[in-house]
């Protein structure tokens, strides 16, 4: 009898997974890039390689649980392959507390054009689908880069 109580207990605490997406724009304030070059060995050979990232600042239109800051960190991978494995997201968020703070890995020429947008000036919104964030956590699913100002939601 009690096993029964018990799995009925767990059975009215687990929450329904919600399949909808949120969606939400944000207006870029600032950004940043950085260019790393270490030397690295490998099987005997030393050989230079390199990282670069944009990181992206700015304000959402609406705030995502009582977060109304983003960051998103970007950077290039040249054997990014997004037909493998049947990839269902573009990047994470991997925190909510003081911002909406993500990342995610681009390709070469989606990265450059990023960048290029960014040093121009031109780069003024993003716009980010991605499903209710559980623990301050979520995979992005598509996300945009915009030299128009962001839509305002009229949710």
């Amino acid at each position: 009898m009690a096993e029964k109580a018990v799995s009925r207990k767990r059975k009215r605490r687990s929450r329904s997974v919600s399949r909808e997406l949120m969606s939400c724009w944000g207006e870029v304030t600032g950004w940043d890039t950085s260019l790393s070059v270490l030397p690295m060995r490998g099987s005997g050979v030393t050989h230079l390689e390199s990282m670069q990232s944009i990181e992206i600042r700015g304000r959402l239109c609406s705030p995502v649980k009582r977060v109304d800051t983003f960051q998103i960190l970007a950077f290039p991978r040249a054997e990014l392959d997004r037909s493998k494995d049947g990839a269902t997201s573009v990047g994470s968020i991997l925190s909510m507390r003081s911002a909406l703070d993500a990342a995610m890995h681009l390709t070469d020429p989606e990265f450059q054009h990023l960048l290029t947008t960014a040093c121009s000036g031109r780069l003024a919104s993003i716009h980010l689908c991605f499903p209710p964030p559980r623990y301050g956590r979520a995979e992005i699913v598509s996300v945009s880069f915009s030299t128009a100002p962001p839509e305002v939601d009229t949710e």
